[in-house]
């Protein structure tokens, strides 16, 4: 027992924080991913793209190495991730969450551009940077600039909600120009939608499906051999005689 004046000291030494590591450093490194990818892919919460014993593996695969790179949690990336294209792509909102929570800019904000009518027409995302107190502004995002580059054309959300769509463009070109170390290059699912498909690569299954697709030629009949008595008669004509066939 111990005496109740007696102070004891318990020393817990505090978890270390947690080291992401890419599933692709080490085969240890990527068959721990494969176990972690498998269960995840099993899971009916995760979305649609990650589910499944084959594809949806290797999609939870890459989903880890993504939140490797983006230090943030695996779930936040197949909640946010969409395949555009055949590359990943985020939601605007998550970009938007994304550099908000960096911490070097205060929230983002737009100032807004509208016609006779009120309709916005044009909007540029800015905010303060926390460090130097200096106001940084985005690019301005203009619905004539949206019908020149075909984006109205390709997302039919132009139409639709063209005012959102205007806020969405601006602050991804903020966090493009001013953090580009937290948006990585990715772009976000309305602007891969909106860009050209790029050159189909044809794979071998594709090319057997097209070689099977494709009509047989069609033979045609093989010419008789002319009988060799006709042919001797007509090369052998005496001059000023007929031919007795």
């Amino acid at each position: 027992m111990c005496d109740n004046n007696q102070q004891l000291t318990v020393a817990s030494a505090a978890p270390a924080p947690s080291q992401l590591i890419s599933p692709f450093s080490d085969i240890q490194c990527f068959e721990a991913a494969q176990r972690m990818a498998r269960c995840l892919s099993a899971s009916d919460l995760v979305p649609d793209t990650f589910q499944g014993e084959k594809k949806g593996t290797a999609n939870c695969l890459i989903a880890l190495e993504l939140a490797n790179r983006l230090r943030v949690s695996v779930f936040a990336v197949m909640q946010n991730m969409y395949v555009v294209h055949g590359r990943p792509a985020f939601s605007a909102q998550y970009i938007i969450a994304a550099v908000n929570a960096c911490g070097r800019f205060s929230a983002i904000d737009y100032e807004k551009r509208t016609d006779d009518k009120g309709n916005v027409t044009g909007c540029r995302a800015f905010a303060t940077e926390l460090k130097t107190g200096e106001v940084k502004r985005g690019p301005e995002i203009t619905l004539e600039m949206a019908k020149a580059e075909g984006w109205s054309t390709r997302n039919q959300k132009w139409k639709n909600m063209p005012e959102t769509m205007l806020m969405y463009r601006a602050a991804t070109a903020f966090g493009r120009m001013y953090a580009p170390d937290v948006m990585m290059g990715f772009y976000s699912s309305d602007e891969a939608k909106e860009m050209e498909a790029p050159a189909r690569r044809t794979r071998a299954a594709d090319l057997n499906a097209m070689v099977e697709a494709a009509p047989e030629p069609v033979e045609k009949p093989a010419e008789a051999a002319p009988d060799p008595a006709e042919k001797a008669a007509d090369e052998f004509v005496l001059e000023g005689e007929e031919v007795v066939q």
